[in-house]
């Protein structure tokens, strides 16, 4: 049996690109992210695996796969005790439904379990997709499911990529960390070295993902990633250069300096201080948690207006 491949990455930072390009190879089945379904599911488990796995081929976001997953084989695939094979289970199960030999799963929340997946599934192989935090800040100001707090972007953005790519450097050889930018301005020549470091042959079909995102992503759910169809758009690298203010910027450099120096990105050369960027950062700070949401609530004001909802 092939080893198990986990995609992860922090939210906006071209997972969904990732996996569209990935389950456009021939022989890998790569379904949607479930964000945190499988292990809100370990969490809270219980003894009857018949009724769990039953609620999970019901759950919104398996039937957003679109397939006629096997439920007998789910069931016969998942060990007595080791409840965390749900994970291989259903993801053989879509594979076998969309006729490929191997498959990989996706999902950002992932990037905050590698070390428990890394003992679950001790031949599995991972790729880590970084991204430009103040790129993916901006990408966040437009996203459904996040309040934009450039503050909170940072912090999370730069403890969960450190911590997860240093339980990754622990890995070795069965982790690869690429980056975004190269995926969109070198996509053939990135998508070499994942299939390399997961034992696929290249397949240049990943190209061609735009071909298969109406029938794999919802029409409700395109306004999430509005460009998905499109071949890589260069313009999403780099856009925090004319798009972000001083201020903005220094909130999410001083915030994530180490951890962008870390993967190469460049920052401004000295930490100057800034009198606007330390006032903007007491604004956010005051801000974080959905706070803005409950303030505009508390004084009438319109709602952030955000695609995909």
């Amino acid at each position: 049996m092939s080893a198990p491949i986990f995609l992860y990455g922090f939210a906006r930072s071209g997972t969904t690109l990732l996996t569209m390009m990935l389950d456009s190879h021939a022989e890998l089945s790569v379904p949607l992210s479930v964000t945190g379904l499988w292990y809100r599911t370990i969490a809270a488990s219980a003894q009857d695996v018949d009724a769990l796995v039953d609620a999970l081929l019901g759950h919104e976001r398996i039937r957003l796969w679109k397939a006629d997953l096997n439920r007998d084989a789910i069931l016969a695939a998942i060990r007595p005790g080791h409840i965390e094979d749900i994970i291989p289970a259903f993801h053989a199960a879509k594979a076998q439904a969309d006729g490929k030999p191997r498959w990989a799963n996706m999902d950002i929340a992932s990037i905050d379990h590698v070390e428990e997946l890394a003992t679950w599934f001790p031949d599995a192989r991972f790729v880590h997709i970084v991204r430009d935090v103040r790129d993916v800040a901006l990408s966040h100001q437009d996203y459904a499911f996040s309040e934009g707090n450039y503050l909170e972007i940072a912090q999370s953005w730069s403890a969960l990529v450190g911590a997860a790519e240093r339980i990754g450097s622990l890995l070795g050889e069965r982790h690869l960390t690429i980056h975004f930018e190269d995926l969109v301005e070198a996509s053939e020549a990135t998508l070499k070295t994942i299939c390399d470091h997961v034992e696929l042959e290249y397949d240049a079909t990943m190209l061609a993902y735009g071909a298969k995102v109406g029938q794999k992503i919802p029409n409700e759910r395109r306004g999430l990633w509005p460009d998905i169809d499109k071949p890589p758009q260069a313009n999403k690298v780099d856009q925090w250069r004319t798009r972000l203010s001083k201020a903005q910027r220094y909130v999410v450099e001083t915030n994530a300096r180490e951890t962008l120096q870390r993967f190469g990105y460049d920052t401004m050369d000295t930490p100057t201080f800034s009198l606007s960027g330390e006032l903007y950062g007491l604004m956010q700070y005051a801000l974080r948690g959905h706070r803005g949401a409950r303030l505009r609530r508390k004084l009438g004001l319109p709602q952030k207006k955000v695609r995909g909802r």
